[in-house]
């Protein structure tokens, strides 16, 4: 698990993270992905985030790639635990390669605990940051990610394309 605050700090020093295999049967990671409307306003339920993908050289002159996961604090829900305003969310990400050699996922929990002062006013509210590096070999690739807010149940997804060369 991992606890989120708003002020969130740049890695030093880079932390590579392994994927977990993804079983051969279990299917198109965006298949059946509920879309939540209210059918009376017409308002479309999804949280909004930006997934950011570059390369990173690591220390042994191999080549890597770091995914940040960044959405606003303002999309999520709030309830209050513990005396504190606190939300939760779930970041799923699934990796595969052109040539299907390479599929893997990472899943995140996030924590992410907020002051009344903060959630009174909307411009001190934050974004919440999730930065995770890779090292895959030379190839191109899809990350395919869910943010989902454990309270209402709101998601968004988003597919990248990117290379390492």
């Amino acid at each position: 698990m991992f606890f989120a605050s708003f002020a969130v700090k740049a890695q030093t020093a880079e932390t590579v993270s392994e994927l977990t295999p993804v079983s051969s049967n279990i299917g198109k990671f965006t298949k059946n992905v509920p879309k939540y409307r209210d059918s009376i306003l017409g308002i479309s339920y999804k949280i909004e985030f930006a997934v950011k993908v570059g390369t990173v050289n690591l220390p042994d002159g191999k080549k890597a790639v770091a995914v940040i996961i960044e959405t606003r604090t303002s999309e999520l829900v709030f309830e209050t635990v513990g005396g504190q305003p606190t939300a939760r969310i779930n970041v799923y990400g699934r990796i595969t390669s052109k040539d299907k050699t390479t599929d893997g996922f990472f899943e995140e929990k996030i924590i992410i605990g907020a002051t009344i002062e903060e959630l009174s006013d909307v411009s001190k509210m934050k974004s919440v940051i999730l930065r995770r590096v890779f090292a895959l070999p030379a190839g191109k690739y899809q990350i395919g990610v869910i943010v989902r807010d454990i309270i209402t149940g709101m998601r968004g997804v988003k597919i990248i394309k990117f290379q390492i060369s």
